[in-house]
């Protein structure tokens, strides 16, 4: 019997396992790496191309790489793959490259009439992607309302303007991707007024909307429409789209209508019409035209290429012949895999983020199947695969990490070593259910808007977070520090992102948080935020509690009090007044810091009675005053010495003195003072012998100073601008003049000073100051080693110095 290799008897032209997702946004200098995953008969050639113009040859690279991008890098890459059975080229990339320009650096004047709307357009600036604007004016954010809109183009729109909206107007530009943020120049606004502008105003449109053409399979489209009409408060935007009245879809005040996943059936006239409520005025109208585009799709498929025109398999018939008999063998031609059958998609009961799959084994085309792949697309977006490599023996999968309160479709095909086979049907569009938010508002602004009021601004949670269409926000407040309940405040439209709240409590601090709510219910509150009302109106400050007198001579006296109850904002400081009881002409007033609670009045008669005043001072001007009566004393005499001196229950650290007090010198004795050694040991020198180690000596206290036995010296010390108070090392006896501190820290300076002490208490350490510093060592090892930037052949290394370097690091 003869025997032969089969081989198949054709080659397998280049495909590409995966195709170009949506466009690319990279930061400058950073590296991009594209890569053209295509498989076929080898040997397999690569060539790229940038906007249609050849980058490289025909060579087995099948990855082109920038290793450090800029902005002349930004356009379409596509690649070009090509086997001796041809070639194949696919489909484009796109790549941008972040920037952000500047402004135009000049200051812009523009001027409109009462009553009609004055539009401030965006200073051009250049940016990639393009820019989050903001307006300002005179440093506050502006919130659009019903008198005031931002286009879809950033132009601030002011309907109905007075003069109040005359002023200094800005925008400021964020490029979110690269993080710059540019402030443009001032828009100086006036309003010129005239005398015979009517109260009511026919309704004119300001901003109409522009013709549209958009892709079927978009997520959303908006139409804008800004109209003005006096007053304001009346003015209603409607609109129809081929003359039927259209009642969803509006926000901003009915001046944005957005069509959510278009379609050819949206295709249309709109019309947008302003009317003014309780007028004769006609209506204002203008319209746009909507055309939605299909993308083109061929109409019939371009033959296989294959050697024999077959079904299914083929059969190769090698017969041999024999006397006894014959024998033919049978081979098959191997071929793409069938598409899986029956998929089906249902939630997952236990877990609700997840769906599960699953499908009937397709036909493998004569070899195994390796793999299979699951595709899905999130709310009609395009294709993406989500699991690439399915056991062959699965026939369902539970495909997890999908969002709640979005609706997916799945698809799968089956793989084999000939390549990957058609996809199959697309499941039924399936929804998950909503979920409440899983991350708060951001960027909680609160600011105090009067005495009684805070105003509240943020920003709703990330897309992502939403879980499902938001409905409001829920706000709540309470005194700050404290534990007791909030009080909330339900904000119904998501399209509101701020709230005055009202009804607080003068000058006081509020704690603040925010949360999202959507149908199923309330998401996470943000981290608190303080903010304070602002302070009382006119309200001055309450009276000052508790005036004292002390220290009362015959030519002054102290007088003390405690800062008001009730401050009704920020005490500025305080007002003394004194003058003689009944003469207002001898009036004096001295002015004090916030700080002082106390002050000596100099300068009085003895034996004469005076009026004293005290008041707090705010930026709402001087409070209650709060008035007392006193008589100054006689003039004092030096006091008497004590007599019958005793000392009793003396101890190492403690003795009790008793004695008779002498004469007083007509006034009270303030204070009794008990010697102690009136100087300081002399020749005080210090030396360091160690990194830990500094020997310090000195002589004795002068005899004539001692005031008594000298029981020991006390050494105080303490590392310079590093410990906070001083630290003691004691000796006992008289006769040691010199001691070794250790344990110190190494290379550090220390101040150092040596007192000496009896029984009655510590006397006068030693002036001035010795300075010495303990020896260096070995360092510590450096800190906060981190890798900020690691590439394939090198890495950056970033640390600090150690924290403890035990010298001079060299």
């Amino acid at each position: 019997m003869k025997k032969f290799l089969l081989e198949p008897p054709y080659d397998v032209v280049p495909y590409f396992k995966t195709e170009p997702g949506l466009p690319q946004i990279h930061l400058e200098g950073n590296r991009l790496v594209l890569t053209c995953l295509a498989e076929g008969s080898w040997p397999l050639e690569f060539k790229w191309m940038h906007n249609d113009r050849e980058l490289t040859t025909y060579t087995s690279e099948y990855k082109y790489i920038i290793p450090s991008l800029q902005r002349l890098d930004a356009g379409f890459y596509r690649c070009v793959v090509r086997n001796r059975m041809g070639a194949l080229l696919q489909r484009r990339s796109e790549v941008h490259v972040a920037y952000m320009g500047n402004f135009m650096d000049t200051d812009q004047r523009k001027m409109v009439s009462q009553g009609h709307a004055a539009v401030l357009n965006l200073l051009p600036i250049t940016s990639c992607p393009r820019p989050q604007v903001t307006w300002f004016r005179e440093g506050h954010k502006i919130i659009p309302s019903n008198r005031i809109a931002i286009t879809l183009e950033n132009q601030l729109v002011i309907l109905a303007a007075t003069a109040g909206d005359a002023g200094a107007y800005y925008a400021q530009a964020v490029n979110e991707r690269n993080g710059e943020n540019k402030t443009s120049p001032l828009i100086h606004l006036s309003i010129a007024r005239d005398v015979g502008t009517p109260e009511t105003m026919p309704p004119v449109i300001v901003i109409p909307p522009g013709n549209r053409s958009v892709v079927a399979g978009s997520s959303e489209i908006t139409l804008e429409c800004i109209a003005n009409a006096r007053p304001v408060e009346e003015l209603r935007v409607n609109w129809k789209r081929n003359g039927v009245r259209i009642a969803g879809g509006l926000h901003s005040f009915g001046r944005r209508l957005t069509i959510g996943s278009p379609t050819s059936a949206d295709t249309g006239v709109y019309i947008c019409e302003a009317t003014l409520r309780g007028s004769a005025f006609d209506a204002a109208t203008a319209k746009a035209f909507l055309s939605i585009t299909e993308p083109p799709y061929f109409t019939a498929e371009p033959e296989s290429r294959i050697l024999a025109e077959v079904d299914d398999t083929v059969d190769i018939m090698c017969r041999a012949m024999g006397e006894c008999g014959e024998a033919a063998p049978q081979a098959a031609v191997s071929e793409l895999p069938h598409s899986p059958q029956n998929l089906l998609a249902s939630l997952n009961s236990s877990h609700s983020h997840a769906v599960m799959l699953s499908w009937v084994r397709p036909f493998d085309g004569n070899s195994p199947v390796l793999y299979y792949i699951v595709e899905l697309s999130e709310n009609n977006s395009p294709w993406k695969v989500h699991l690439s490599n399915v056991g062959p023996e699965m026939t369902g999968v539970t495909v997890r990490g999908l969002t709640p309160a979005r609706t997916y479709q799945f698809r799968v095909c089956a793989v084999n070593q000939v390549g990957k086979g058609q996809y199959s049907a697309e499941t039924s569009r399936l929804m998950l259910p909503e979920e409440p938010p899983s991350a708060p508002p951001k960027n909680i602004v609160a600011s105090g808007r009067t005495n009684q009021s805070i105003m509240v601004q943020w920003q709703p949670p990330p897309e992502t977070e939403h879980n499902g269409v938001l409905r409001g926000y829920i706000l709540r407040y309470r005194l700050a520090g404290l534990p007791g309940e909030h009080q909330q405040r339900n904000i119904t439209s998501p399209e509101v992102t701020y709230c005055l709240v009202t009804e607080l409590i003068i000058w006081t601090q509020y704690e603040i948080q925010v949360a999202a709510y959507n149908g199923a219910g309330l998401g996470v509150f943000s981290r608190a935020v303080t903010e304070y009302t602002l302070q009382g109106g006119l309200l001055e400050p309450g009276a000052v509690g508790h005036l004292s007198f002390t220290e009362i001579l015959d030519t002054s006296l102290k007088v003390s009090w405690q800062e008001p109850l009730e401050k009704n904002g920020i005490i500025t400081g305080y007002q003394v007044s004194w003058e003689v009881y009944g003469r207002n002409s001898s009036r004096l007033t001295h002015t004090l810091s916030n700080t002082t609670h106390e002050y000596k009045i100099r300068g009085l008669s003895s034996l004469t009675t005076y009026t004293i005043d005290v008041a707090a001072v705010t930026a709402a001007g001087t409070g209650l005053a709060t008035s007392s009566t006193i008589s100054s004393g006689v003039p004092p005499e030096l006091p008497g010495a004590p007599s019958n001196l005793v000392i009793s229950n003396i101890s190492p650290r403690s003795a009790t003195l008793q004695f008779r007090p002498g004469y007083d010198g007509k006034t009270s004795i303030s204070r009794w003072i008990v010697e102690v050694p009136s100087a300081a040991p002399e020749n005080v020198s210090a030396e360091a012998v160690s990194s830990t180690q500094i020997l310090l000596t000195w002589a004795s206290v002068p005899e004539q100073d001692q005031n008594g036995l000298i029981l020991g010296y006390k050494i105080l010390f303490r590392a310079k601008d590093l410990d906070p108070e001083p630290r003691s090392h004691v000796v006992r006896g008289n006769h040691t003049q010199s001691a070794l501190l250790a344990g110190l820290r190494k290379f550090v300076l220390y101040e150092l000073q040596v007192l000496a002490f009896t029984r009655i208490g510590n006397g006068v350490p030693s002036s001035p100051l010795i300075l010495e510093r303990t020896k260096d060592d070995a360092p510590g090892p450096p800190v906060r080693l981190v890798f900020p930037e690691v590439r394939l052949t090198s890495v950056r290394i970033v640390w600090q110095p150690p924290e403890e370097p035990n010298g001079i690091i060299l």
